[in-house]
């Protein structure tokens, strides 16, 4: 009852303080644009294009009102509640588009966090985020092959602030949150201190606002507006999830030899249960979904649970002339496919064509919703990943009178609820599938989510840093169970302009991170043959098995985190300003927490073998080595080898997990 009311204490503050930035401000400064907006895809990747007929600026007051914007052709009808700003556009012109620009005073000096899935910057200050989810992108920014991708595949190489997963979503250090209900294309901007700038291409703007007394206090309310995960079902995180490519009897010699090694798997990833298609960047799956036969006549995995993977693409395959026509062949006869100005409209995949289904067509839906679930029951699938569905044309063909402004984020909505349908139709409640794209809302639908295709480098760009900023940008946007793939996808080498690959220390540090998150899941990678894999010599498989064994103890914790996080909303990765709220603390974005006790302060720089480690205040432990810290919220030096990176654990963390970590025998390390 008291934490009740010092939230509402502490709301009337936020609401009435002279130098607030709720939406209670005394003065407002909004704009109305017009004119015509216009997205271009390439490989998955938007670029604006907009045509601005007129911008009205305007202050308005607190107060709800209509007011005539003349100069415009409309009227703005405010409403303002306690929490919650909405505006209008009314009587507008059939031929242009809108936008609605907004800007809230803020003289406190707060940190931001969020909007989604953010890779390179959790600290969101200083900057402005496009709200779009799309294909990140290979590098991000990463030279040398951002030059050579913007010369040869426009597009393809992303920036800082792609993302599979934005959204309109952000939480403060002072325990505020701000919620922009909308699904259309926006900005957000952290440029000026003084101020935020919302900016949305919609003909409505619904700003809500959160104050709680703590960080816990204020994801717990945010969690019931953004949707809670259920719990993660505890067969998946219980090991190793191997993913595993090439054929019945290669996953069956890998699978062999993980078991011989005495590596615990919780199930088997096949992705290519398809089959495969050879393009000019690597190994691709053929996307027509019924299994290959000749490539896997079976699933020879000891009876471990086996997992799929869909995406609700369709490609022209060679599959025509053997087996009575492909499920694109299907879609185009019946018209599911999605079209710009009557067309079809293909998204470039790299040497090949996607189409997507046209999940706004009900029968559309319907159609691929049965394809898959037949297949997860025939396949005795008990997972599946579920991905892409981030490439929804901006111009794309809908039902009349649908609003096309918030389509294009609706459509990953819309796939994350088919996938999810799938797993409540079927019955069965370990059904597990993970999706990387996701919207606002998303996660009250997927069941699980993964990072994305990061590349085996070590940078903040696209490589191992931003795993850590990805799963605490998205842990406080809701996206309470998150992890990526153990040593990144995008092996990419074109000698002599660029070569990406694997190396024994980076799957190593990926290790040590993955440990500490939701699930322990590999991926063989764009190119499996060329590649090393946590598989390839006798020295990563024993590195592989103390880190998984590390996992698997920590399981009963783990547990627990998850029942919380079903309940409260609370992410397992934590950034450190939860408990913290130091200004120091405030601006990390290289450690973390796995729930309260346990902190980690991973190694992600090549040869390093020591690190700085914020402590907060109090008496920690180092998991590895035994040494005490007792730190009045300060930095230590520590050093930190293969096999000890920096955690630690406070006097709550339980004893038994410790010894039974501490009992695990990690091999001599060899780079």
């Amino acid at each position: 009852m008291m934490k009740k009311i010092f939230a509402l204490i502490s709301l009337a503050f936020f609401l009435s303080s002279s130098a607030e930035s709720s939406i209670e401000a005394e003065k407002i400064s909004v704009k109305i644009h017009t004119g015509r907006w216009k997205m271009h895809e390439t490989y998955g990747v938007f670029r604006r294009q907009d045509k601005v007929q007129q911008i009205c600026t305007l202050s308005i007051k607190r107060q709800s009102a209509i007011v005539p914007v003349s100069e415009c052709g409309v009227k703005l009808k405010i409403q303002v509640d306690a929490d919650k700003l909405k505006l209008e556009i009314l009587e507008t012109n059939a031929n242009l588009d809108y936008a609605l620009e907004l800007h809230l005073p803020t003289n406190n000096p707060e940190t931001y966090y969020g909007l989604g899935t953010q890779f390179s910057h959790f600290v969101l200050n200083g900057r402005k985020f496009p709200i779009l989810s799309q294909e990140q992108g290979n590098g991000r920014g990463l030279q040398p092959i951002s030059f050579y991708q913007s010369i040869f595949a426009r597009g393809l190489a992303g920036n800082a602030k792609t993302t599979y997963a934005a959204l309109p979503v952000f939480v403060t250090s002072d325990s505020k949150a701000y919620l922009v209900d909308t699904y259309a294309y926006g900005e957000i901007d952290f440029t000026n201190p003084r101020e935020i700038g919302f900016y949305f291409q919609d003909k409505t703007l619904t700003l809500k606002t959160f104050q709680e007394a703590d960080p816990e206090s204020l994801t717990e309310v945010l969690s019931l507006e953004l949707g809670r995960m259920r719990p993660l079902p505890s067969w998946i995180h219980s090991g190793l999830l191997a993913g595993l490519v090439g054929g019945a009897q290669s996953v069956e010699r890998k699978v062999n030899r993980f078991k011989s090694m005495g590596i615990p798997l919780a199930g088997v990833w096949i992705q290519d249960w398809v089959g495969i298609r050879q393009t000019i960047i690597g190994e691709r799956l053929l996307w027509d979904w019924r299994k290959d036969e000749k490539l896997y006549p079976n699933y020879p995995t000891r009876n471990l649970p086996v997992l799929g993977y869909f995406n609700p693409f369709l490609s022209s395959t060679d599959r025509r002339s053997s087996r009575n026509g492909t499920l694109f062949d299907k879609a185009v006869s019946q018209d599911f496919l999605m079209k710009v100005n009557g067309k079809l409209a293909p998204v470039s995949m790299g040497g090949f064509e996607g189409h997507l289904v046209n999940l706004f067509n009900p029968s559309a839906r319907s159609w691929l919703k049965e394809i898959m679930k037949t297949q997860v029951r025939e396949n005795n699938f008990k997972g599946w990943m579920a991905d892409f569905s981030e490439a929804w044309s901006f111009e794309a063909d809908l039902p009349i009178p649908f609003d096309r402004s918030g389509a294009h984020h609706l459509y990953i909505l819309e796939w994350l609820k088919l996938n999810r349908e799938i797993v409540e139709e079927l019955g069965d409640p370990d059904l597990t599938f993970f999706a990387r794209a996701s919207t606002l809302k998303g996660s009250a639908h997927s069941t699980l989510f993964w990072l994305g295709d990061q590349m085996p480098t070590w940078d903040d760009k696209d490589g191992l840093k931003t795993t850590v900023i990805g799963l605490l940008s998205s842990g406080v946007s809701g996206q309470v169970y998150n992890h990526s793939d153990l040593g990144g996808y995008a092996e990419i080498c074109f000698r002599p302009f660029f070569c990406y690959r694997r190396t024994p220390e980076l799957i190593k540090r990926w290790l040590e991170i993955n440990a500490f998150t939701a699930l322990m899941r590999n991926h063989e990678g764009l190119n499996p043959e060329n590649s090393l894999q946590i598989h390839s010599t006798a020295d990563l498989l024993l590195t592989t098995k103390y880190w998984v064994n590390v996992f698997r103890s920590l399981m009963p914790y783990r547990e627990k985190l998850i029942q919380e996080a079903s309940e409260n909303g609370l992410p397992l990765v934590r950034p450190m300003f939860y408990y913290d709220s130091s200004i120091t603390a405030q601006k990390i974005e290289d450690q973390f927490y796995l729930g309260r006790d346990l902190l980690i302060a991973p190694v992600m720089d090549q040869g390093k073998t020591t690190r700085e480690v914020y402590l907060p205040a109090g008496e920690w432990e180092h998991l590895f080595t035994g040494a005490t810290y007792q730190s009045n919220g300060e930095s230590f030096r520590i050093k930190a080898p293969l096999g000890q990176p920096g955690v630690f654990f406070n006097s709550e963390f339980p004893r038994e997990i410790v010894e039974e970590i501490r009992g695990h025998f990690y091999p001599p390390s060899k780079n």
